[in-house]
C-alpha cells in the first residue's frame, strides 16, 4: 500500500565453519546449522524395493511408491557428496525421498559411482546416473509410474548431475556420454548446486579438494575440453525444461553471483527458472523434511513433476509465496527493476500452472512505461522567507519533495493555508472558499473534517490538485498525522530518495500542472506559521476533533531548487484469465487484484536496507495465486470470467492499476467489478473482515453473504481517517465507475487487535522489518482465504452486474464510463 531468501549451488556435502556462516549479512547471528552427519542420521522409512540397474553393487536404486493406485509422477533423488565416495551416499537422500513419497510423489532413490570408485569419474559416474535414470522406463512395466513427469531432485554434486539428466539429449553423438533415446525429463530441483563446471572450478576447490572437477574429469579443460563440455550444463543451454533453483540464505558453497549468473543464462535462452533462497538455512537444511526448508523444497518438486497439492497444504503454499516474493534477493521489488519482473515471472508461472489463460498484450505480461524521476538533494534547497530573511529548510527533517509531481526546477511563490483542502460543499465543507490561491502554494491538513463520509473525503483528497490546479494554484504542502508524532513523514522521508513515478501517458497523469509538491513534517510546521493570525499547534489540535478550520495567507513565501533526473522505466502488469461457463455472462468480467511491487531498496533501518513488503503487498499477490489455485483444484466453473491482475507501480500512486483500468485487455464496458486486496493483515485472529466500499454498492451483500457462510463478521473501515478507500488499487476502478471493494482482517477500536496493527503500522509498514520474520496467524491467512474465494465465487455467479447504491457518492463516476 503507497504512502528473506536467496539461492546458490554446490558440489561438497560439507560442514562450513560456524564462523563464516555467522559472517553472512543475511543471518543476523551465529546459528548452527545442520552437518552431513546429521542429515544421514534422519529416520526414513524403508523403500518398497531396492533394485540394481548395473552389476556394480554401487549401480542400485531405492524405488519407494506412495498410497494409491497411480500412476505416479518420479523424482530421481540424486544425493551430493563432491562427486566423491567418502562425503555422502544414498542414505544421505533417504529421508528426504521418504518425505517425498509420504507427498504423493514415487522416489528412486539412485546410488552410483564416484570419481574415487572403481569404474566412477569419467564417464562412469555420468554413465551410472544416466542408466539408473533410463532404467525407469523398465520400472514402468513393474511398478505404476508416470513416465511424462519425471523430475531429477539433486542436492550439491547432485543437483549438477541432475541439470546434467536433462541437458543430455544435446551431447554430441560422438561422446561417450551420448544416449540414442534418453529419458526425457519434465523438470530439474537443484538444491545448492553448480550448473556450470568450469565456473564451480574457480572456486570449489575451497569446498571439495584441490582439483575436484579436473580428478572428476580425468584433465583440465586445456587439456580435455571436450570432456568439461559433456559433462557440464552450461554447454547445452537452454535445457528446455523448467529449473527450481533452492538453497538456504546462509549457503556459502555456491556463492549468489554464481547462481544468479546460472539463472540469468538460462532464463537469455528462453529457459524458465525459479530461483528460491530460504532464510535462516545453510547447505544441508535443504536435505532435511524437519527444517524450515521443506515446504520450499515439497512445493518445487510437486509443482515441478505437476502433481496438485492438497488443500490441506495449500495455507503453507501461501506463505511459501510470500516469502519467495519477499526474499532479500527480489530487493523490495522496486518497479521496472530485474526483481521485479522475476516477481512477475514467478507469478505469471503460478497463474499458468493454476489453469489461468494469458490475458496481458504479451502472454500474461501487460508492458506499462513509465517517467522516473529521482532527486539530487545536494543541488535542490527549499526556503522560507519572511520579512525578507530566509531560513533554509531540512531537507527529509523539516520537509521533502513529492516526485510524483513533474516539479518545475525553480519555484517561488505566496503561501496560503487552505484547512483540510477540500471542495465539498454538498456537504458543508468548501475549504477554498474566500481566498484566492491562484498563483500560490496551497497548505492543507490530510486529517478528515466532521460529517463526511470516509470514502468521500478519501476520493476528494486523491482528486485534490485537480481542483487547486482549475482554481490557479502552481502548488501544494501537506501535513499528515499529530504534532505529537510526526511517524507518517518519518516513513515517507525514508524513502523519499527513492525512484517516482508518472505514467507516460501524459493524459493519465492526476499530477499534470503541479510545480511544487511539498510533504512538510507535521511536528515542524511551526516554523510555517511564524508570524501567521493562528499558530499550527491550535489549529492542528482542532483538525485531531474533525472541527472546521480557518483559510488564511500565510506571512512567508516559498522559494524552491529542485534538480531532477529523469528516465523511462517499463514495469509488468501481469494478467491471467479464468473463462466463465454462462453463454452470455461468460463476456463480462470480474477483476482479482492485488500489486506485486513494493518500494525497493531505502535508508538503513538497523544495519538493514531491503524493503521486503512481506505484508505489502506480497500477502495479496500471493493470495491471487492461492484463489487461481484453489478455484482450479475444486474444478469451480464461475458463470462470469474471472481476471486476476496483479498490477505494478501502486507503491508509486496506484499507477499499474489505473493504467489497466484505462486500458484494460477486454472491453472496458465487460469489467463489472475490481475485488482487491492490499496487506490484508494475518496478524491477528480471524473474527472479522474490514470491508473498503461496503456501503457504496451492492457488492456488500456479496460480502456479507461471505461472512455469513464462513462465520464472521463483514465491518466497515474502523479508521476512515486512513483514506484506506483511495490508498490501494480498487480506486483505479472506481474511478472508471466500476463498482469496487477491497479487504483486510478487521478489527474494533481500541482492543488488542488494534494495537497489533497500530504497532505494524509504526515499526514495520514501509520499513524493513516488514519481512518475513515477523509473527503471522497462519490460521488467519487460511479463514481469510476461504472467505475471499467464497466473496470471490459470489460476485462471479451473481444474476445481475453489480451497481452502486442510488445514494453512493460514487454513483456519479458510473455515468463518466
Amino acid at each position: 500500500m503507497p504512502p528473506r531468501l536467496l539461492f546458490f549451488s554446490s558440489s561438497r556435502l560439507l560442514t562450513l565453519s560456524l564462523a563464516l556462516l555467522a559472517a553472512t549479512p543475511a543471518t543476523p547471528k551465529a546459528q548452527q546449522f545442520l552437518r552431513p552427519s546429521d542429515i544421514n542420521a534422519l529416520p526414513s522409512k524403508p523403500a518398497d524395493a531396492r533394485i540394481p540397474y548395473g552389476p556394480d553393487s554401487l549401480q542400485f536404486g531405492d524405488l519407494r511408491l506412495p498410497n494409491g493406485k497411480g500412476p505416479f509422477a518420479v523424482a530421481i533423488v540424486i544425493h551430493g557428496g563432491c562427486w566423491v565416495h567418502a562425503y555422502a551416499a544414498a542414505q544421505n537422500s533417504a529421508a528426504l525421498a521418504d518425505a517425498l513419497r509420504d507427498a504423493g510423489i514415487a522416489t528412486w532413490n539412485i546410488e552410483y559411482r564416484r570419481r574415487d570408485n572403481p569404474g566412477g569419474g569419467w564417464p562412469g559416474t555420468f554413465l551410472d546416473v544416466a542408466a539408473a535414470a533410463d532404467s525407469l522406463r523398465s520400472l514402468a512395466k513393474r511398478y505404476p509410474l508416470d513416465l511424462t513427469r519425471v523430475v531429477a531432485v539433486g542436492h550439491s554434486a547432485g543437483g549438477q548431475l541432475g541439470l546434467w539428466l536433462a541437458a543430455r539429449r544435446k551431447i554430441p553423438s560422438s561422446s561417450p556420454l551420448a544416449a540414442n533415446d534418453p529419458l526425457p525429463l519434465a523438470g530439474v530441483v537443484a538444491l545448492g548446486a553448480p550448473g556450470d563446471l568450469r565456473d564451480f572450478n574457480s572456486y570449489g576447490d575451497a569446498m571439495c579438494g584441490e582439483g575436484t572437477i579436473p580428478k572428476l574429469l580425468g584433465g583440465s579443460y586445456d587439456q580435455v575440453p571436450d570432456r568439461w563440455r559433456d559433462a557440464s550444463p552450461s554447454s547445452f543451454l537452454p535445457l528446455g525444461v523448467p529449473q527450481v533453483m533452492l538453497a538456504g540464505d546462509a549457503d556459502r558453497i555456491m556463492p549468489r553471483k554464481n547462481l544468479e549468473a546460472w539463472a540469468t543464462a538460462a532464463r537469455a535462452t528462453g529457459d524458465r527458472v525459479d530461483v528460491v533462497v530460504v532464510p535462516n538455512a545453510a547447505h544441508h537444511e535443504v536435505m532435511s523434511p524437519r527444517s524450515v526448508t521443506w515446504p520450499y523444497v515439497r512445493d518445487a518438486v510437486l509443482r515441478t513433476a505437476q502433481v496438485t497439492l492438497p488443500s490441506a497444504q495449500s495455507s503453507e503454499r501461501w506463505w511459501n509465496d510470500v516469502q519467495r516474493l519477499s526474499a532479500d534477493s527480489m530487493k523490495g521489488r522496486q518497479t521496472g527493476s530485474r526483481e521485479h519482473r522475476q516477481a512477475a515471472e514467478y507469478t505469471a508461472a503460478a497463474f499458468k500452472d493454476a489453469g489461468l489463460k494469458p490475458a496481458g498484450t504479451k502472454g500474461y505480461f501487460q508492458p506499462v512505461h513509465f517517467i522516473s524521476r529521482t532527486i539530487d538533494e545536494s543541488k535542490s534547497s527549499l526556503t522560507l522567507i519572511r520579512d525578507g530573511r530566509e531560513e533554509t529548510l531540512v531537507l527529509g527533517e523539516d520537509a521533502s519533495f513529492i516526485l510524483r509531481a513533474p516539479l518545475a526546477e525553480s519555484v517561488e511563490a505566496p503561501v496560503v493555508f487552505a484547512g483540510y483542502g477540500l471542495h465539498l460543499p454538498e456537504y458543508g465543507v468548501d475549504d477554498l472558499a474566500g481566498i484566492d490561491v491562484k498563483g500560490k502554494i496551497v497548505a492543507y491538513i490530510t486529517t478528515m473534517p466532521k460529517g463526511v463520509p470516509g470514502p468521500v473525503v478519501s476520493h476528494s483528497r486523491a482528486q485534490a490538485w485537480e481542483t487547486l490546479r482549475a482554481a490557479g494554484a502552481v502548488g501544494v504542502i501537506t501535513f499528515a498525522g499529530s504534532p505529537a508524532n510526526d511517524g507518517a513523514f518519518i516513513r515517507g522521508s525514508a524513502n523519499r530518495l527513492a525512484p517516482q513515478m508518472t505514467l507516460e501517458e501524459p493524459s493519465l497523469d492526476s499530477q499534470r500542472g503541479n510545480r511544487l509538491a511539498v510533504s512538510f513534517n507535521v511536528a515542524r510546521a511551526a516554523k510555517l506559521f511564524a508570524g501567521a493570525a493562528e499558530q499550527f499547534a491550535a489549529i492542528a489540535a482542532r483538525a485531531d476533533s474533525g472541527l472546521p478550520l480557518p483559510h488564511f495567507a500565510l506571512p512567508v513565501r516559498l522559494r524552491s531548487h529542485v534538480s531532477l533526473v529523469t528516465s523511462t522505466v517499463t514495469s509488468d502488469n501481469v494478467v491471467g484469465l479464468l473463462p466463465g461457463s454462462d453463454p452470455t455472462l461468460r463476456n463480462e468480467y470480474v477483476v482479482i487484484s492485488a500489486h506485486l511491487d513494493h518500494v525497493g531498496i531505502g535508508r538503513v533501518v538497523n544495519g538493514d536496507s531491503i524493503y521486503n513488503g512481506a505484508m505489502d503487498n506480497a500477502s495479496g499477490t500471493a493470495l491471487l495465486m492461492e484463489v487461481a489455485r484453489r478455484l482450479h483444484e475444486g474444478k469451480v466453473k464461475p458463470r462470469r470470467s474471472l481476471l486476476f491482475t496483479a498490477v505494478t507501480a501502486e507503491e508509486k500512486g496506484l499507477l499499474g492499476s489505473r493504467y489497466f483500468a484505462n486500458h484494460p485487455t477486454v472491453p472496458a464496458s465487460r469489467i463489472v467489478a475490481d475485488l482487491n486486496t492490499d496487506m490484508f493483515m494475518p496478524i491477528v485472529p480471524f473474527t472479522m473482515v474490514m470491508v473498503n466500499g461496503l456501503e457504496e454498492s451492492n457488492l456488500a451483500d456479496d460480502a456479507r453473504k461471505a461472512g455469513e457462510m464462513i462465520g464472521v463478521k463483514v465491518v466497515s473501515d474502523p479508521e476512515p481517517e486512513e483514506n484506506r478507500f483511495i490508498r490501494s488499487d480498487q480506486y483505479s476502478f472506481i474511478l472508471r465507475g466500476i463498482p469496487s471493494l477491497s479487504f483486510k482482517v478487521g478489527f474494533a477500536l481500541n482492543t488488542p487487535e488494534h494495537e497489533a496493527v497500530k504497532e505494524f503500522r509504526a515499526k514495520r509498514y514501509h520499513f524493513p522489518r516488514d519481512d518475513v520474520s515477523q509473527h503471522v496467524d497462519q490460521a488467519t491467512a487460511e479463514g481469510f482465504t476461504r472467505y475471499y474465494v467464497e466473496v470471490v465465487k459470489r460476485v462471479a455467479d451473481r444474476d445481475v452486474r453489480a451497481r452502486w447504491n442510488d445514494d453512493s457518492f460514487f454513483k456519479r463516476l458510473a455515468r463518466k464510463r
